[in-house]
């Protein structure tokens, strides 16, 4: 029964690997279709190999989707009153997805979800990857590993770049410098497979991110437990104002104009976007944004064919507004930090913390915050070390009980 057991379970996470690569190759249509398929495929599965309880995921749905509802709910609300146009309140859909596939499948299968979710990248990167490394030969692979490393003075990027999949792949460092991985090959495995997507991609965004937690990391180990939690919190606290702060600034053209002609940083037209888009609001408290998905229809009629204006502090201050904005910063850097530490202790706390950091980091220059893979890969890391927890703390449970039985009966 055991063995049969153990087989069904390796085929369903097979399937389950075979479905994420194609929702993450896919469009948004497309991976909406995916999406429905794994959770009808997750919900009729009667064996439950996870350590989350119902109320874990209860709660966590709870937690990580009602910003995505109340933002939903303002942008319907402005659109009945006129402000926003009602043809753009289904926009925030997508958003759901994600975020519910990456606690149902780590209820479903614990923390190996996430290895998981990190296979189906690699296969999605290398589908894309071996079509182009065929036709423009091994020197493509030279100038990628090149380019990666060259941050400043680069004017282009990788030709295997894959906006989605390879922001996505570089959160998986939390699983090396937090994860103490018994088997080498394993770890090897993994290692490979980060490595190959990190740095092929060639996102400088993501080894700007990469950098900033490792530092974040080690400065937080040299600190004693009990100010772990404080000095996490505060920095919350930091990026918050930075956020705002950040806004201010960019209401002036010359603020990014002067640091791009400063220190050689190539943008790639994206200070363009967002001088433009800035001009068409206002720093003020009576700014109540342009709803849900506003920005995506500004980008096509102003600077077709492109759609993203490359910075989720802008788009999120331009579609929701001055104070829902800094409500919005708040409530993923300061309160749900909170939760985090509060419900399922330090851990899990600074894990959340490091993603988080991670994601306000890739925000400055992309629109990850709607990207479908980086959604459910920033979800499901601190939720798989929810679980890993919850499954540590049974397995010392019950070997606590083992041993007091055992004394007991001497």
């Amino acid at each position: 029964y055991t063995y049969m057991r153990i087989k069904q379970r390796y085929l369903e996470q097979f399937i389950l690997i075979i479905l994420l690569t194609m929702a993450f190759l896919g469009k948004n249509s497309w991976q909406v279709i995916i999406s429905c398929v794994i959770i009808i495929f997750i919900l009729n599965k009667k064996n439950h190999y996870g350590n989350l309880m119902v109320k874990d995921l209860k709660r966590l749905l709870l937690l990580f989707l009602f910003p995505c509802v109340l933002i939903h709910m303002y942008t319907i609300a402005m659109s009945l009153i006129g402000i926003s146009s009602r043809t753009i309140i289904t926009t925030n859909l997508l958003t759901y997805l994600p975020i519910i596939l990456a606690i149902l499948i780590t209820y479903q299968y614990g923390s190996v979800a996430c290895v998981d979710v990190l296979i189906a990248i690699a296969i999605s990167f290398t589908a894309k990857f071996l079509p182009i490394l065929f036709r423009d030969g091994i020197q493509s692979v030279k100038n990628a590993f090149i380019s990666f490393f060259q941050v400043l003075n680069n004017d282009g990027g990788s030709v295997f770049e894959q906006n989605d999949i390879v922001l996505a792949s570089g959160y998986f460092i939390l699983l090396f410098i937090s994860v103490n991985i018994q088997k080498r090959r394993s770890k090897l495995l993994i290692a490979i497979i980060y490595l190959f997507v990190f740095i092929m991609g060639g996102k400088r965004i993501d080894l700007v991110a990469t950098i900033i937690v490792i530092v974040a990391y080690y400065l937080l180990s040299k600190c004693k437990d009990e100010y772990k939690r404080k000095v996490c919190l505060i920095s919350g606290y930091i990026v918050l104002v930075m956020g705002i702060i950040f806004i201010f600034y960019l209401m002036n053209d010359a603020f990014i104009n002067n640091i791009i002609k400063k220190y050689g940083i190539e943008l790639m037209a994206r200070n363009y976007f967002w001088n433009s888009i800035m001009k068409t609001v206002s720093f003020s408290p009576d700014f109540w944004g342009h709803g849900r998905g506003s920005v995506k229809i500004w980008m096509q009629a102003n600077f077709p064919p492109f759609e993203n204006v490359h910075n989720d502090y802008i788009k999120m201050y331009v579609e929701i507004g001055f104070i829902p904005y800094i409500l919005w910063l708040y409530y993923y850097l300061v309160f749900l930090q909170k939760k985090m530490w509060n419900l399922y202790g330090n851990t899990v706390g600074l894990i959340y913390f490091l993603t988080i950091l991670f994601t306000y980091v890739l925000y400055i220059t992309d629109n990850t915050e709607s990207y479908f893979v980086c959604g459910l890969v920033r979800c499901i890391i601190p939720v798989a070390y929810i679980s890993l927890c919850k499954g540590n703390n049974r397995y010392f449970l019950h070997k606590k009980n083992e041993m007091e039985t055992m004394k007991n009966g001497e």
